[in-house]
């Protein structure tokens, strides 16, 4: 599958989040850049945004060249891509559980991280915020990833 067919098929998705008609320009743009990028593998989610008012949809692709992060919100639009050979580091955080407070207030706890670190000089990081039942999805992703640099 290709990008392009990927973010064909995120479209729906997309509209959702009721994109501006700018967004959902640059969307399209951004789609046909991808025509020819052979994806090994990918994850996408709807999600609260933490740029913007309401949820975003987050896309990440890659393949054994790029690694392409894309957060698109009703206003805003995020396109990172790194060479795939700059990544250093992946790894996987849970937490999950009950946590009672002082007032005997129990909340469910309910996170899972996938933190990609890549750069040299300045090390950045790619985070992905999602549920603990989303675990198989990651570590898929983080080992499909991680088997790509080892090459």
């Amino acid at each position: 599958m290709t990008g392009q067919e990927l973010l064909a098929n995120l479209y729906p998705t997309l509209l959702r989040i009721a994109p501006s008609d700018k967004n959902v320009e640059l969307y399209r743009e951004i789609q046909d850049s991808l025509s020819r990028f052979e994806i090994v593998d990918s994850f996408s989610q709807l999600r609260r945004s933490t740029t913007a008012e309401g949820l975003s949809l987050e896309i990440l692709l890659f393949n054994d060249k790029k690694v392409h992060d894309i957060v698109i919100s009703r206003t805003t639009i995020s396109f990172i891509s790194v060479i795939t050979k700059s990544i250093n580091m992946a790894f996987i955080q849970t937490s999950y559980g009950h946590i009672t407070n002082a007032t005997g207030q129990s909340t469910l706890i309910d996170s899972l991280n996938l933190t990609i670190s890549y750069g040299d000089d300045k090390p950045r990081t790619l985070i992905y915020a999602t549920e603990v039942k989303r675990f198989s999805d990651i570590n898929r992703i983080q080992n499909n990833l991680l088997n790509l640099i080892a090459k």
